[in-house]
């Protein structure tokens, strides 16, 4: 977009130094980590995710995967939910990090999760890439890393982590400054190319929604590099854009990105998972998710509101009273010195990658029910996008991009119009300021994960999971069938028995599933139970207790209570016969 050279750099110890600079950005972020997520990086502290929601289903979807054979798409795993058939890109379980481990199984510990790690991972790649981004608009090495600091600590990043929403993937925001660092380049030069081709392929392999944004910024990207070219130089710069395109579907296909057994209808949540007009200015449109009126907002000095929207808290995009005040000194030095701007900001192809496509993002986030404080306007979506609308319910995270383009625009606006020293002054009292007002939240989340990890050495809530005479009923097993199917709360369990024990499971839960799907697909399941063609090898979990009667009555069957639940299985289990 803007025509900023690299810094002159070229050789030596200035090329190390802004390596330095970014290390060090990297080294805030994981410092960050330790803080806040603690014993949740230790690999083998496992069992605070069944205290979880969607930390939990990523971990499940990895642990059932690991021990399941390779099939194609490499990413399947029947297994887990094997009425369902999905694969470990539903299960949001980061392909990317799940793939290469399953080559480790047998010398990995048993169980293992890197939830925790992903987060330390993310942290201090947010950090050193805003960093690097920073170095790259022209900023001085002090200056770049404080402006890491201030991206460091965006709570939109860590309202994504465990002991918020818990979405670990969607901590990533390092994608979408890489997509904005590309997108600087105006020409499209092979070495460019290779770049976008590596991260887009980079993103669908950690989470679909962080693709489509990157992917919305390398259209736009190809858009303006193409924009003069003609003849050959046209038609090459399509073929790259072809290839790339089926590269990433190549890779999708592989990993499992159209392995899903089941049809989900009627309404996904499009428009009720969507962003407010002024979520970068709201720090308690979470709160509904958190408790509703118990819940104040991330912020320590600006008021937050409830969304009437109640599934806003997806499109949490508070920027932290640093961020704000950067943005209004940055607005308020592009009015005093208009003149200063450098007319390679002005023409349109150059705002496509900057300007057009994250605030065409930034429009999809709001869906079709705009929310502005307490006022609500709902309009009709064109019925020719219902099939994005359809995957990308949650279209709230689409503000991100906008957030990440408006800080480094400030960035830019003060690195033209500001001398060096002014500018490190400001940007060290907008880190200040953005610690200092969200250190209420990083209590917060710090607290919530001491609660969870505490005891790590149990099987809270789920205590029974910890019975030897279950363990022993699924010896030698090779199904657990959950039934009726739609109990969610005590499916976590039910998974984590099935995996300690190598069974597969005929329900799980995923990524746009809910209790209905998981009924429907029970059914076959319920149907062979109702008329007692039970399986020798089948171990059998029956959240509704009623279902127990007439098969704990059969000879030789044996039959657990556990938590308002009944195991049941053939007390001999003869792996070469059914019955």
């Amino acid at each position: 977009m803007f025509a900023v050279p690299w810094p002159n750099d070229s050789f030596g110890r200035a090329r190390w130094l802004n390596v330095a600079t970014g290390l060090l950005a990297a080294v805030a972020g994981l410092m960050m980590a330790v803080w806040l997520y603690g014993p949740a990086l230790n690999p083998l502290n496992v069992t605070w995710l069944l205290a979880e929601g969607d930390s939990f289903q990523h971990f499940s979807g990895w642990d059932m995967f690991r021990r399941d054979v390779w099939r194609w798409p490499l990413g399947a795993v029947p297994t887990l939910g094997s009425a369902i058939d999905s694969s470990v890109v539903f299960s949001d379980s980061i392909p990317l990090i799940a793939l290469p481990l399953k080559l480790l199984h047998e010398v990995l510990p048993d169980p293992f999760q890197y939830v925790g790690m992903v987060m330390a991972v993310n942290l201090a790649l947010n950090a050193a890439v805003a960093a690097g981004l920073a170095l790259r608009l022209q900023a001085t090495r002090p200056g770049a890393l404080l402006v890491g600091l201030l991206v460091l600590a965006l709570p939109a990043v860590t309202m994504r982590g465990p002991g918020a929403l818990g979405h670990e993937a969607l901590s990533a925001h390092w994608l979408i400054m890489l997509g904005l660092w590309l997108g600087l380049e105006c020409s499209a030069t092979r070495q460019g190319l290779w770049r976008w081709m590596l991260l887009l392929n980079l993103a669908v392999l950690i989470h679909f929604y962080l693709f489509f944004m990157v992917g919305v910024l390398w259209a736009a990207w190809c858009i303006r590099s193409g924009w003069q070219l003609r003849g050959r130089a046209l038609v090459r710069h399509g073929g790259w854009m072809l290839a790339t395109v089926l590269v990433t579907v190549g890779v999708m296909l592989a990993t499992g990105y159209f392995q899903f057994g089941v049809k989900i209808e009627g309404d996904t949540g499009f428009g009720l998972y969507s962003a407010g007009l002024l979520t970068f200015f709201n720090p308690g449109s979470a709160g509904l998710f958190f408790g509703g009126t118990d819940f104040h907002g991330v912020s320590r000095v600006v008021p937050g509101w409830l969304s009437p929207l109640q599934g806003q808290y997806e499109g949490f995009a508070y920027a932290g009273l640093g961020v704000l005040t950067l943005l209004g000194v940055a607005l308020g030095c592009a009015l005093l010195r208009r003149g200063s701007v450098t007319a390679t900001t002005r023409s349109w192809p150059s705002r496509t990658v900057w300007v057009l496509a994250p605030l065409a993002l930034f429009f999809f986030a709001l869906g079709n029910r705009w929310v502005l404080g307490p006022w609500l306007y709902e309009w009709r979506y064109p019925e020719f996008l219902e099939p994005i609308t359809q995957y990308l319910r949650s279209s709230g995270r689409m503000a991100w991009p906008l957030l990440y383009v408006a800080v480094f625009l400030s960035l830019l606006a003060l690195v033209q119009r500001m001398p060096a020293r002014a500018l490190a002054a400001v940007l060290a009292l907008c880190v200040a300021l953005q610690w200092w007002d969200l250190a209420p939240w990083h209590v917060y989340v710090r607290g919530n994960m001491q609660t969870l990890t505490f005891a790590s050495h149990s099987y809270e809530p789920f205590p029974w999971l910890a019975r030897e005479d279950l363990h022993e009923l699924a010896e030698g097993r090779h199904r657990l069938s959950y039934l009726p199917g739609d109990d969610m709360y005590h499916l976590k369990a039910a998974t984590w028995l099935a995996a300690r024990n190598d069974l597969s499971i005929n329900v799980a839960y995923f990524a746009r599933v809910n209790q209905g799907v998981l009924y429907q697909a029970a059914e076959p399941a319920r149907e062979a139970y109702a008329s007692q063609g039970l399986s020798r090898d089948t171990l059998y979990a029956l959240t509704d207790t009623t279902l127990a009667g007439p098969v704990c009555q059969l000879p030789e069957m044996r039959c657990i209570a556990v938590d308002n639940m009944i195991f049941a299985g053939w007390e001999r289990v003869d792996n070469d016969s059914e019955q």
